[in-house]
Formats: C-alpha cells, structure tokens, sequence
C-alpha cells in the first residue's frame, strides 16, 4: 500500500521511511515481549554527560538508520535520531557542521558534508 503519491518531492524517500518503520516496530515488539528491549544502556556525550536510555530506543534507532542507509547510500541520506540527537548541544547547525558515522561513533564535523 503506498501512503505518498509517487508525483511528490520525496516520495520515495518517505515511502521507504514507512516501510522502515513498520520493520522496526515489528523488531520493537519482539524486544519488549521477550523483556530485553527494557535493559538500559548508557551512554556518553561528547561534553561528558551521560544518558540512560531502554536498549529497545537505541536498537530502534539503528535498525531503521541500517535500512534507509541500505536503500539509499550513505552518500544520499544521514539518519539523525534522537537518541543520537542528544549527544551534542543545542547549537546543531547543519548549515555549517556534518555528521559522520553512526551510533556511538557519530560525530560532528565542521564545513558541509562533501558531494
């Protein structure tokens, strides 16, 4: 079933945004109902805060990053979740600054993202 008419800037872009979405929760489900998904990881920002966060959040995260990313090309679209979001401080300007790598490795970069 498509849920954006394919005439539409982005269209498939969104639509596959969706079907990345339906995995994911398909995934989320398993994790909470084998309890798993409520173990809590924490994790470091780059200023040296830490976050507490449930495993089921940060799988989420990445499994829908690790689709879009697949469908893609990592040269063609950047997935910034909030549970990556929360590693750097309030002045994300993505007009001056790129993010490289993923996950816990994500980090910031100045100038633009190279073409």
């Amino acid at each position: 079933m498509r849920y954006i008419p394919l005439n539409r800037p982005y269209a498939e872009m969104l639509e596959e945004s969706v079907n990345a979405l339906k995995a994911v929760r398909k995934h989320v489900h398993t994790l909470l109902e084998d309890r798993t998904g409520f173990e809590a990881a924490s994790y470091r920002s780059q200023d040296g805060k830490m976050k507490v966060m449930l495993q089921v959040d940060k799988e989420a995260e990445n499994i829908c990053a690790r689709l879009l990313v697949k469908r893609f090309g990592d040269d063609k679209i950047r997935v910034l979740g909030e549970e990556t979001l929360w590693q750097f401080k309030e002045g994300l300007d993505l007009r001056t600054h790129h993010v490289e790598e993923y996950g816990d490795r994500v980090r910031l970069a100045w100038g633009r993202r190279p073409e």
